[in-house]
């Protein structure tokens, strides 16, 4: 797997989370899961920008 398909899936899970995240929100009173399914998700982006922010690097030299 390339790293364009790993920053394809990340990118999924990202908007799959943030729906959840949405959901989670005006269905649940658990503001513990809320918050844990949010910050996952914000992880979960990082890591797709970080690897978007290297691969960049490395096609500049």
């Amino acid at each position: 797997m390339n790293l364009t398909q790993i920053r394809n899936i990340l990118n999924a899970i990202f908007i799959l989370m943030t729906a959840a995240c949405i959901i989670i929100y005006f269905a649940s009173n658990n503001w513990s899961l809320f918050a844990y399914t949010c910050g996952f998700a914000i992880v979960i982006k990082m890591v797709e920008s970080v690897l978007r922010l290297t691969d960049n690097r490395k096609n500049k030299e």
